[in-house]
């Protein structure tokens, strides 16, 4: 989630600020690229939460979570 997060603050700052995102002192392609390690290849995260959900919901069916 907060990966997720991340990802769209960053990514509608960049929108709003327009070329001077892009600048070498701003740190909003930072935010962008970091953000990255914690999506998948498709630009979102759903597959991983997904899965999250599926584990949590198997540990309390076993009654281990």
């Amino acid at each position: 989630m907060m990966g997720w997060h991340f990802e769209q603050s960053s990514s509608i700052c960049r929108e709003r600020c327009g070329g001077g995102s892009y600048l070498s002192h701003s740190v909003i392609p930072e935010g962008i690229a970091g953000s990255h390690s914690a999506m998948t290849a498709e630009g979102d995260n759903r597959v991983l939460m997904q899965k999250v959900v599926k584990d949590i919901i198997s540990d309390v069916q076993k009654k281990i979570h």
